[in-house]
């Protein structure tokens, strides 16, 4: 039984680092934390766990409540590792009431996607709690060619956790959906209705943010814009420099207005900063 322990960075209990190895059997993980990831166990650059029979239960840290894996191979389970005997469907491991901000039960990154659905059978997740997303969480990387795990996986023995969104598997901000086409109609006010965005995940499952650590801006006018001769501009509060808070999941440019020329048009991009409300540094944007 590993209890009661404090970690000032990754692994409140565990922690496995550089080409680590371990086997967990009959064990029981409870009531640890993490200050940074890996409230239970924390997997570290190319280590590997298999377990046996373990729950990883009450843990807590910002990233991976349970279990947070970086640049390493996903977990290995008894029940993965002998899929093909008659047991394959016994659970092995137990990932429950644990807590984070992204990855409630599991939290990963730089790891194979590919192999997470075969990774997580065996697995248990129940009554895990995200205060910012996911139960199970993973950084979307477009440059990794591989398979990421799916959301709706029936092999994957799913009780009831608690999440803003992602009440199962969830990523980062990978999109940022408004209007592709906006007429305007009044050229000496600002945008009414104004232009509002939103964000989604890889999963297009909308994300609501707190206020005050993400923010929308505009990029300069793109070099597209056709104003009948005329230079594009913007002006007002919202404008290219400042930016919009985010507010209950949506960013509205209420103080923005376009100067162009009637039946011209103007190209914008906007991007989004996402900061530390979702503990990554990454950027989501949309051309309109």
């Amino acid at each position: 039984v590993y209890t009661n322990n404090l970690a000032s960075d990754c692994g409140g209990a565990v922690a496995a680092y550089e080409h680590s190895s371990i086997y967990l059997t009959n064990t029981t993980i409870d009531s640890n934390t993490a200050l940074v990831g890996g409230g239970g166990l924390c997997l570290l650059t190319e280590s590997i766990v298999l377990f046996s029979g373990v729950t990883i239960s009450g843990n807590s840290a910002p990233q991976g409540g349970g279990i947070a894996i970086y640049n390493s191979p996903m977990i290995q389970t008894s029940t993965t590792t002998n899929s093909s005997n008659s047991n394959s469907n016994e659970t092995t491991l137990y990932l429950t009431n644990n807590t984070a901000g992204i990855g409630s039960a599991l939290f990963f990154t730089n790891s194979e996607y590919s192999s997470a659905n075969e990774t997580l059978l065996g697995v248990s997740i129940s009554e895990n709690t995200a205060t910012v997303g996911g139960t199970v969480f993973w950084i979307y990387d477009s440059s990794v060619d591989s398979t990421p795990p799916v959301r709706t996986d029936s092999d994957i023995n799913w009780g009831s956790n608690t999440a803003p969104y992602g009440p199962r598997i969830a990523t980062q901000a990978v999109n940022l959906v408004g209007p592709t086409q906006y007429s305007v109609n009044d050229y000496n006010a600002d945008l009414s209705p104004p232009i509002e965005l939103y964000m989604y995940d890889y999963y297009l499952q909308y994300i609501q943010v707190a206020a005050a650590s993400v923010v929308v801006s505009i990029t300069d006018p793109l070099a597209t814009s056709t104003c009948l001769g005329r230079v594009p501009y913007l002006a007002g509060d919202d404008m290219v420099g400042n930016g919009v808070v985010f507010s209950n999941g949506t960013a509205s440019f209420d103080a923005l207005s376009v100067v162009c020329a009637p039946t011209g048009s103007l190209s914008l991009s906007f991007v989004a900063n996402l900061g530390s409300e979702i503990a990554i540094s990454s950027n989501a944007a949309g051309a309109y």
